[in-house]
């Protein structure tokens, strides 16, 4: 499958070839060795989240063109000294509050502020702008406001999360809200 003549980033072309297929995350992951959240991230722009032989065995699975090796590498992200909102892109992190839209489960990210590079609940790596574009992120947004990618990888295939699933990762995050929210003091 060539490049579009309008540039799809290829993590998209790879996650709609994959999804046109019937493959689900986990199926890919076992079929190239890698791990699930490996291929969730990359479906999501993040540059590190597999290494170039693991994201040439995708695309030759998907039927996908690779580019050449020195266009492949999305726009770098600002480093988190650039701006004081990072967020954690991990699906699986309590941080991230997990919402639906019909059958699919999206993440509202936590603003981490501070000079922390890695994020206190999971040790993810903290990000400072969108994996696609670059644009920085503000706080209170779930999607890029300028390309519209999800800055959370979700963790679940659409249909995968039960209400049971949902409501006590809700649950999580709120506790792990409280308990890093400080207290105010009294009068």
């Amino acid at each position: 499958m060539p490049l579009p003549p309008d540039h799809t980033p290829l993590h998209l072309l790879l996650r709609d070839a994959r999804r046109a297929l019937g493959i689900t995350q986990a199926d890919l992951a076992r079929r190239v060795d890698c791990t699930q959240s490996a291929v969730s991230m990359m479906e999501k722009g993040r540059p590190d989240a597999m290494a170039r032989p693991t994201l040439e065995k995708v695309a030759s699975l998907l039927g996908v063109e690779l580019p050449p090796e020195e266009d492949a590498t999305p726009r770098i992200p600002a480093s988190p000294a650039a701006t004081s909102v990072r967020i954690c892109p991990n699906g699986d992190c309590p941080s991230n509050l997990p919402y639906r839209v019909g059958d699919e489960v999206h993440f509202m990210p936590r603003a981490h502020h501070g000079s922390g590079t890695r994020c206190p609940y999971c040790g993810e790596v903290l990000v400072a702008s969108c994996p696609s574009c670059g644009e920085p992120i503000r706080p209170g947004e779930a999607l890029c406001p300028a390309c519209g990618t999800e800055l959370v990888a979700a963790a679940l295939e659409p249909g995968e999360a039960t209400d049971a699933w949902l409501r006590t990762r809700q649950e999580q995050s709120r506790l792990i809200f409280n308990w890093a929210t400080p207290p105010t003091p009294l009068p």
